[in-house]
């Protein structure tokens, strides 16, 4: 198997619940080394209520690929053996609260001094400057803050969250990205850089179409249509829902000949993009009316044929076992060391050299500690006890 893109840099991460965790397992899907800090008794995920055998299936997806040790941060002793590692490294990357690791005595000045071309990367709730920078932040304040939650659902409902903590995955993905982009600006000039990424930075990015219908007009809720395109909803099957769209004039067209009526093709309404979506509500009924008399399997099949895009509403359950997610590779098998055979999401980097890859789960608390301190630091077996012994590791 082929090193990854990113063999031979290390990175200490001192992250917890999702969005750090998910930027360490992107870079180690890409042959990062990154050796995941925990204080003695776990980071929080560890301990939520979904778990296969006390093993938390969060923690678990969270933080393949990873290297795991415990180090008590708060401790003398521990700020040395942490300083004496970031000499060692490419990387730190956390997702404390600003000023945190300032007091702690191990923020970026520190590491610097120790290491001045280390690469430190923190991604927040704020930021570490604004009037928010000192306030928690979860995926769904930040969706409540961007207009996201406000914007989500239809005319009358109150605010609706996306299920998926898309901010906290997004925040992961450009935590990664700004360090990668770090690494390559390291190699060809030799420095390291201070990254800055905020959840709430990410979640306005987010907002950049809608803000442009903004631009020159109001924006509201639009339940799952849009305004720019129609037919662009979710209609009614037999056996469930689907999703249709269809936005150039020739596919509207080939449509309605398989399956509307000669005045349907002949509506001066339904004729050209930008009178459909002034007439969406035509638009809907049409599809509608068709849509509700087939299964999804037939809707799907007379789309595509036209030309347009179209898929079922699934499940979860059903998404998984999707023949194009098998295809892609997108669930894998690991192997954790106490629950044995454990399925978790393949990695979406797919390149021809240098792919991303899952090779492990997240796995139990300190299950590095010794090879680490052995092999990596140089600890002796003695001194290894002792670390336990005093509650430092």
């Amino acid at each position: 198997m082929a090193a990854g893109a990113l063999d031979g840099i290390r990175v200490l991460e001192c992250s917890f619940h999702l969005n750090g965790p998910y930027a360490g397992r992107l870079l180690a899907e890409l042959g990062a080394e990154v050796i995941k800090v925990e204080p003695p008794f776990g980071e929080p995920n560890r301990h939520n209520s979904a778990t296969i055998n006390g093993e938390s299936t969060f923690f678990m997806n969270y933080n393949s690929n990873k290297k795991f040790i415990t180090l008590n941060l708060k401790s003398d002793k521990g700020k040395e053996i942490f300083l004496d590692m970031v000499k060692i490294s490419d990387v730190v990357l956390d997702n404390f609260r600003p000023g945190v690791m300032d007091r702690l005595g191990i923020g970026y000045e520190a590491q610097k001094r120790v290491n001045p071309n280390i690469i430190y990367a923190t991604s927040t709730g704020f930021g570490y400057t604004g009037p928010y920078k000192n306030d928690a932040a979860y995926d769904t304040t930040i969706q409540a803050l961007t207009g996201m939650m406000d914007l989500t659902g239809f005319p009358g409902d109150p605010p609706i969250r996306s299920a998926p903590a898309i901010i906290d995955i997004s925040a992961g993905v450009f935590t990664a990205m700004a360090i990668i982009t770090a690494l390559f600006h390291k190699e060809r000039t030799g420095h390291g850089q201070r990254i800055d990424i905020s959840m709430l930075d990410v979640g306005v990015n987010y907002m950049i179409g809608l803000y442009s219908q903004l631009q020159v007009g109001n924006v509201e809720k639009q339940g799952n249509a849009i305004p720019v395109l129609a037919p662009y909803n979710v209609y009614k099957a037999k056996d469930g829902w689907v999703v249709i769209v269809i936005g150039e004039d020739a596919k509207w067209e080939a449509f309605i000949k398989k399956i509307g009526t000669p005045a349907d093709l002949d509506d001066d309404r339904l004729k050209l993009l930008k009178d459909r979506t002034a007439h969406s509500d035509i638009v809907d009924r049409i599809v509608s009316d068709w849509s509700i008399k087939n299964t999804m399997e037939y809707d799907v099949a007379i789309v595509k044929e036209c030309g347009g895009a179209a898929c079922p509403v699934k499940k979860l359950e059903d998404m998984i076992s999707d023949p194009q997610v098998i295809a892609r590779n997108m669930i894998v098998n690991t192997k954790h060391p106490t629950i044995g055979n454990f399925k978790t999401i393949g990695s979406a980097l797919k390149m021809s050299e240098t792919p991303g890859i899952i090779k492990s789960p997240g796995l139990p608390l300190g299950y590095n500690n010794d090879e680490f301190y052995e092999n990596v630091m140089h600890f002796s077996a003695h001194f290894i006890n002792n670390l336990k012994k005093e509650k430092v590791i």
